[in-house]
């Protein structure tokens, strides 16, 4: 069981009762330093490819962003990777949004792309945040993550850090890291990281809430969550 948001501030109910305000908090590391290969080190960045763009996906590479990384924002929407691409936000409703995607398209550090294969292959980091919705029946309607599922195997390599952010049944981490290293051949390491935010307030909920990481073999922290 979970905190329950009951206002757009993040003041939510406790297990315990009464109430409490999620405040955001202040990074505390300093300038970070680019590493090619990423391995984790205290205060390096690498390149990232989330995979999904959409109001989850594109807030949470833009976070990456802020923090230095260079990231490849990945979406089989040519029409939202294009929009993305013109540094215009494609939805209303996300404060810090618009100015945010306008800065890192703008540098540089931030591009969208349908080619999620060169995008993984290039990157140090797959972050996958796709949609993954339950039927009337309680089937798992899958269909975006057997996708980024194949996306993965496709540009996977040795040392691949593999983030799956969606909301998925218990086992799910395990079994894809197994396909992709299976089906690839490469030596990869995932991790279970679920998503902890709401939209039209993701930002805010990314500097406040702590963030819960499970990993199969290694606990790699790639951006700041406060």
């Amino acid at each position: 069981m979970s905190a329950r948001t009951t206002d757009p501030l993040g003041r939510a109910t406790s297990m315990l009762g009464g109430s409490f305000t999620a405040e955001p908090h202040p990074c505390t590391h300093g300038t970070p330093v680019t590493a090619k290969p990423w391995v984790g080190a205290p205060g390096t960045v690498g390149t990232i490819a989330v995979i999904g763009s959409g109001k989850i996906g594109l807030p949470l590479a833009l976070q990456f962003a802020s923090h230095g990384w260079r990231v490849h924002a990945v979406d089989i929407n040519q029409a939202l990777v294009d929009i993305i691409n013109s540094g215009v936000a494609p939805w209303g409703g996300e404060p810090n949004l618009p100015e945010l995607l306008a800065e890192h398209v703008g540098s540089g550090r931030l591009r969208a792309t349908i080619d999620g294969p060169a995008a993984v292959r290039d990157a140090d980091v797959a972050l996958v945040v796709v949609p993954v919705l339950v039927r009337d029946d309680g089937s798992i309607a899958d269909k975006a993550l057997v996708g980024a599922t194949e996306t993965l195997i496709a540009g996977a390599h040795d040392d691949l850090l593999v983030i799956l952010e969606t909301t998925v049944p218990i086992g799910t981490t395990r079994e894809l890291v197994a396909k992709v290293a299976a089906k690839s051949g490469a030596k990869v390491f995932g991790c279970f990281s679920p998503e902890r935010v709401l939209t039209g307030q993701t930002f805010r909920n990314l500097a406040a809430y702590p963030k819960l990481v499970g990993g199969t073999r290694h606990h790699r922290r790639p951006y700041c969550s406060a």
